[in-house]
């Protein structure tokens, strides 16, 4: 072990890990400014290369070659900025549409929006609140209960199948009777504020209304300290409904914001009650402090440490105290929670925190039991890696200096001049009409409308320069294999049209073809490596450390990391209450999507994002919906599709996977390499977290012109039609009748299998067979939509080159041309977002935000 040791070099340092965590805070407010403040567009961090990853590298070796000319020595050595490096390409995704710039309006939208017909699907330490100031206030005797009006009785009611518990119910008998519970909640308790005057609330309660008048209704009311007037929050006159998710006729009624008088000095009294002749059982009380959400749509103001103790307490919600010397710990406090009131996210980030860790670090021991396999047997050639790499130096690069090679290569340099003038030109003629705009956007449906098409060729050839860049790193029957795959795809419209296929809702139903696709190309990879893996098993059981050889992770620890992943996500489901079987079963879906995203970017490359199934919800649907996820269960894994699945968060595992091979070529202590993910991971959930959060409670989500990270509730008309129509079966199945029969949108997850099952096994037999199953796969995708024309470019160039130049001009002249544009296009998209910084601080909102 200690001659493995030797010849391997530290990658995470004191000094690296230091340099890490300030790139990453420099990326991250970069990414928030862009993206988010000025809205420049969301494709920035979405490339398959990181153009901040990049743009930051490229600022770290200035500030290392300065500071190597004042120490005479290299500041940080090769295989530290490698995982540098790779610590910022793996957070990158989660500081925007990966995480970040979904994750906080999919977790506000159901208790902001007052969805409380399914509100109780979502378990309360999956948002951010207050704790609940009427927990267990409905237990007789309780010192909550402030008083009972009327006839209460307290009865053992079933609020769930064979769940039973003792609640009040409210019963009139004449038209003018009320009857009525009150609770009282202290503006201080125990020596501390209780209920923050002028703080918004969330007020609700599960009820079942029974043999209501026409004229009755339900209501809650709240009264400031004796003041015998009061505000009515809640009025309703709605009957006792079955749903699926409430299968005994209780209704969750409430309101979001309901502000505490600042005038308040003692107590609130909250009534619930009933007017008019019926029955109400009332269960579950809940009052929550909203602040957390609505501070980050409103903004939070900051104010002294002196200034707040001199306010009266009705004054002080939605304030940030700073103290009043910064330098101490009160102020290093102050510091790091930023604008985030950490106390009400703690158990959210928690929460969320587990199962995300949970996968990232099951995908990175798949990467590790399968690096042998795809790297060295099947040599990948890891196209995604070559441009940040060629930046820091290639392994085998000989020298001292920061800058490596490519640095001094002057034909990289020609590239860089092209990529910033291509770049300079389209973005003068946004701003000058009269100059003539050099962009390549070419409709082709002006050429191909007839309409027995069926709008197979309402598409655009557009060229992008770095999209370009990064696909001829690609190999040509890659690159063709994408093209020939989208306009597969495109010709089902045209198939649709002449077939009569289109009578069908969803034709030609391209997220479930995306769906079947990847879960059939798992399971064919999964059996064509089934020797090597048996083979794996066999070494990680009788502990042949020589077969791991200086992996990251031993294959036992690997195989135990990959069992323990698995059972942690089973207790995470057990500690929120959800089905266990069907978490796990999503689980193992992710981490089957993880797998094929790792063999997509390190066989073939991606030429952007949105490349995963963009609906994971037809997974859920497919292996038995709520019946067996349960409504809780739906709920939460939309929402981990609606930021995991449908953009760029699949990147990671195949970054992960890219630094276990590169780690290795460039001598990298092997545990360091692992330290490195752990560094990207945390680094994308928590420094993108901070940056995010802290930057909306400062200015607030409403004033910020990027909405599409803070207004996520359309996202979940998805999870309201499957409850009513789990409902609906529900409802029947109680009756005795049922449904069955395949529904047409399945057909659509077959022909996804089928095909990528029949391509996959013909690639395999047939060395001859160019067209990659990957095509396919991604054809559905929306991300050859916008990227298809860039794909068809760099084919026709690098085959081009390689006809005429030889294999020779393609890596001695082509690679380190691209190299350069890639570069020039990053140099572009910094002028151009300090330009529409100048403009939108001068008031002027029309900026040039094309891909360059």
């Amino acid at each position: 072990m200690s001659q493995i040791k030797s010849k391997f070099s530290p990658g995470i340092t004191w000094r690296s890990l230091c340099v890490t965590v300030f790139c990453m805070l420099v990326m991250g407010m970069w990414i928030q400014y862009v993206e988010v403040i000025q809205s420049y567009g969301g494709f920035m961090a979405e490339q398959a290369v990181s153009v901040p990853a990049v743009a930051v590298l490229i600022l770290l070796l200035a500030f290392l070659s300065l500071g190597t000319l004042a120490s005479r020595r290299n500041l940080l050595s090769r295989q530290e900025l490698l995982c540098v490096l790779y610590a910022l390409v793996i957070a990158t995704p989660m500081m925007t549409q990966g995480m970040w710039h979904r994750f906080f309006g999919l977790i506000a939208a159901t208790s902001r929006e007052g969805n409380f017909q399914y509100i109780d699907a979502l378990n309360d330490k999956l948002w951010p609140h207050g704790p609940n100031l009427l927990e267990g206030s409905l237990s007789r005797g309780s010192n909550g209960l402030d008083g009972v009006r009327g006839a209460v009785t307290w009865d053992k009611v079933e609020y769930e199948t064979g769940k039973i518990a003792l609640m009040p119910v409210l019963r009139n008998s004449g038209p003018g009777e009320v009857s009525s519970i009150s609770f009282r909640i202290p503006v201080t308790g125990e020596g501390r504020l209780h209920l923050f005057p002028g703080e918004p609330y969330l007020i609700s309660f599960l009820t079942l209304p029974a043999n209501l008048a026409p004229e009755s209704f339900y209501f809650a009311r709240l009264y400031e300290d004796d003041n015998p007037t009061f505000n009515e929050v809640i009025s309703e006159r709605q009957s006792a409904e079955v749903t699926y998710l409430h299968q005994k006729g209780f209704l969750r009624v409430g309101k979001f914001g309901v502000e505490v008088s600042s005038r308040v000095h003692r107590y609130v009294r909250l009534e619930v009650g009933l007017s008019g002749s019926g029955e109400l059982s009332v269960f579950d009380p809940k009052l929550l402090s909203v602040a957390a959400v609505d501070g980050a749509y409103r903004g939070r103001r900051i104010i002294s440490e002196s200034a707040y103790g001199a306010l009266p307490v009705g004054e002080r919600s939605g304030l940030i105290v700073k103290p009043d010397n910064l330098f101490s710990v009160a102020g290093l406090k102050f510091l790091v929670r930023g604008y985030i009131p950490l106390s009400d996210w703690r158990e959210t980030a928690i929460a969320w925190s587990v199962p995300i860790i949970l996968l990232l670090v099951g995908l990175f021991a798949v990467g590790v039991l399968m690096r042998r396999q795809w790297a060295e047997s099947e040599r990948y050639s890891f196209p995604l890696a070559r441009i940040p790499c060629a930046l820091i130096g290639e392994p085998d690069e000989e020298g001292t200096s920061v800058w490596s090679a490519i640095w001094r290569n002057r034909i990289m340099w020609t590239g860089l001049f092209v990529g910033l003038v291509w770049g300079l030109l389209r973005m003068w003629a946004f701003y000058n009409s009269k100059f003539p705009n050099t962009a390549i956007e070419i409709p082709i449906s002006q050429y191909l409308d007839d309409p027995s098409w069926n709008g197979m060729w309402a598409v655009t050839l557009s060229v992008s320069a770095i999209v370009v860049s990064i696909c001829m790193f690609f190999e040509l029957n890659v690159l063709l294999s994408f093209v020939v795959g989208f306009f597969a795809y495109r010709a089902l419209w045209w198939l649709g049209g002449v077939s009569g296929l289109t009578i069908y809702t969803g034709y030609p139903f391209r997220y479930e073809q995306s769906v079947g696709a990847y879960l059939a190309y798992a399971a064919v990879v999964l059996f064509l490596s089934r020797k090597y893996l048996w083979r794996v098993v066999k070494d990680a059981v009788f502990r042949n450390r020589e077969a791991s050889g200086d992996e990251a992770l031993t294959y036992r620890t690997a195989l135990l990391v990959f069992v323990a992943v698995h059972v942690g996500v089973a207790c995470w489901a057990r500690w929120l209450g959800v089905p266990m079987g069907g978490i796990l079963v999503f689980f193992f879906f992710l981490m089957l999507v993880g797998f094929v995203a790792i063999k997509a970017r390190c066989e073939c490359g991606l030429p952007a994002g949105l490349f995963t199934p963009y609906n994971g919800m037809i997974f859920v649907v497919l292996m038995g919906g709520m019946q067996m996820f349960g409504a809780g269960g739906v709920l939460i894994t939309l929402i981990a599709s609606g930021f995991l699945t449908v953009t760029v968060f699949f990147f990671i595992p195949g970054a992960q996977f890219e630094l276990l091979e590169y780690g290795r070529r460039y001598a990298v202590q092997p545990r360091h390499i692992g330290y490195a993910v752990g560094l990207g991971i945390l680094g994308g959930l928590f420094v993108g977290g901070w940056v995010f959060l802290s930057n909306a409670y400062a200015l607030g989500g409403d004033t910020i012109r990027y909405q599409w990270s803070f207004n996520q509730d359309w996202y979940f008309a998805d999870y309201r039609a499957q409850l009513g129509q789990a409902t609906s079966e529900f409802l029947r199945a109680k009756e005795g009748t049922t449904t069955s029969g395949l529904q047409p949108w399945t057909w659509g997850v077959i022909f996804g299998a089928v095909v990528t099952t029949v391509l996959t096994i013909l690639r395999q037999l047939f060395a001859g067979f160019w067209f990659h199953p990957i095509g396919f796969i991604l054809g559905s995708s929306h991300m050859l939509e916008g990227v298809w024309g860039s794909v068809l470019t760099a084919w026709a160039i690098r085959a081009t080159v390689l006809k005429f130049g030889g294999a020779a001009t393609v890596k001695t002249k082509l690679f380190p041309f691209f190299v350069g544009l890639f570069l020039g296009s990053v140099v572009f998209m910094v002028i151009n977002i300090a330009y529409a910084a100048h403009l939108q601080a001068g008031g002027v909102e029309r900026i040039y935000n094309a891909l360059p």
